[in-house]
């Protein structure tokens, strides 16, 4: 079966592995920015109710442009979708660090 060989293949074993390092240590920087958003938006005068609208619009924005990201890794490849993705997902981090 096509299970069994893609298991039995090295090549494709390392690479799963690779994959899911990159991908733990993607998910525990969001996770490690989820708090220090939260303390930012305070420490800027935002009170609760609005911090809340912003993770919401936050997550509601995600679900919204899902798609777009699978029809761009479709049309410029995974790789250059994910480089671009992180690159701007950087660019917003810095950008916490202003105070405009």
């Amino acid at each position: 079966s096509p299970r069994e060989q893609a298991t039995g293949n090295p090549t494709f074993v390392a690479f799963q592995w690779r994959y899911v390092a990159v991908y733990l240590v993607v998910l525990l920087a969001d996770w490690m920015q989820g708090p220090y958003l939260y303390r930012m938006y305070h420490y800027h005068g935002f009170v609760e109710d609005q911090v809340a609208v912003i993770y919401v619009c936050g997550m509601v924005s995600s679900a919204l442009f899902a798609p777009a990201k699978e029809l761009a890794a479709r049309k410029f490849g995974r790789r250059k979708t994910c480089v671009l993705l992180c690159l701007l997902y950087a660019t917003s981090c810095l950008m916490t660090l202003s105070s405009n």
